[in-house]
């Protein structure tokens, strides 16, 4: 099962010509900018077996989609008897 986390803004949403590089590290449209948020967080998504997807509307805004596995913790009876062997 995955837990999507969503973050909308309702900017103008990125320009077509610059969306296949907003993921690159140190690309940056700010001039204070460092260009490594959205690479950051792709890589920490990717490095527990998740994806992000962006949702861009120029004009209207984008969402940027972070699909993470759910954990599965096991049950109390289960952890305790595991500690038992």
């Amino acid at each position: 099962e995955w837990v999507e986390l969503s973050v909308s803004d309702t900017g103008g949403g990125i320009p077509q010509e610059i969306l296949d590089e907003v993921f690159n590290p140190f690309f940056t449209t700010k001039e204070a900018g460092t260009g490594l948020g959205l690479p950051l967080v792709r890589r920490i998504v990717r490095a527990h077996g998740g994806r992000v997807e962006v949702d861009n509307r120029p004009g209207e805004g984008v969402t940027f989609r972070l699909w993470l596995l759910m954990a599965t913790v096991p049950r109390c009876g289960a952890v305790a008897a595991s500690r038992r062997r």
